[in-house]
């Protein structure tokens, strides 16, 4: 059943995001067309191009994990703390989970704001990687008749290696988070079992194995969603930074507006 509903989910939003996307797509082209001669050959192409993909595509991102990921995961462990609180009246056992739940989720914030400099690093090596490679070949001519190959082969390898070197340092990064994020689930674990185990030796409020069991489930199930949390909040922090890359484009004004009332 949790599987049906997943893939129902996925399909009901394929058309929310495709929406999404051309809406933000129209906008985009019809801002930048809109936008003075000037700024098209003041601006460099190859870092707008890069620009406006990357926005376009993580304002979709944004929405899809958001909201099909995100709140669910959160809702269904505020429904699992309720749980243990109510039904197996076992307060302790709610309290380690939401201790769990909060530590696990601070550390990610923490963690994923820390890398968000890295990814800041890689878009802007990204861009000017490509915005050099652009205005090498568009500009093959006055390269050749300068002789300028070996430098801009340089250059360009050069803007490459700092992208490597961002990758690596975000890849490092997203490592000591997984790290963090295990650490958190395991000492959650081991507290809501030791708990339950201690009821059950102790014959305390009749706990059975069986119970015993069912903690352990229902505090998989309070995690499994959540062992993607680094990665969907990365992709959130990843998103952000490229939609205020877009937003930049779409905060330039145009050198001459047509008033409301114009006609075409």
């Amino acid at each position: 059943a949790p599987v049906l509903f997943s893939e129902i989910q996925d399909v009901l939003y394929v058309k929310v995001g495709q929406t999404a996307f051309k809406e933000v797509a129209e906008t985009t082209f019809t801002h930048v067309h809109a936008l003075s001669l000037d700024w098209h050959l003041k601006k460099k192409m190859g870092n707008v191009m890069r620009a406006i993909d990357r926005g376009q595509q993580a304002a979709n991102m944004l929405m899809y994990y958001g909201v099909v990921f995100l709140a669910p995961a959160v809702i269904m462990g505020v429904a699992t703390f309720v749980l243990f609180a109510v039904h197996f009246d076992q307060a302790q056992i709610a309290a380690i989970c939401f201790l769990g739940f909060c530590s696990y989720a601070w550390s990610t914030y923490v963690v994923t704001l820390w890398r968000r400099k890295f990814r800041q690093g890689m878009n802007k090596s990204d861009n000017a990687m490509h915005d050099k490679s652009a205005d090498s070949l568009i500009n093959f001519e006055t390269v050749k008749y300068f002789s300028n190959e070996d430098y801009e082969i340089k250059e360009y390898i050069h803007l490459v290696r700092e992208y490597q070197s961002g990758g690596y340092k975000s890849q490092a990064s997203v490592s000591i988070l997984n790290i963090t994020q295990t650490s958190f689930i395991q000492l959650s674990m081991l507290g809501t079992l030791s708990v339950a185990a201690y009821c059950i030796v102790n014959h305390d409020d009749g706990f059975t194995v069986g119970e015993f069991v069912a903690v352990q489930a229902y505090v998989l199930t309070i995690f499994t969603p959540l062992s993607m949390l680094g990665s969907i909040y990365t992709i959130i922090i990843n998103s952000i930074v490229d939609i205020q890359n877009l937003a930049e484009i779409l905060d330039e004004k145009p050198d001459i507006e047509d008033k409301p009332s114009a006609v075409d």
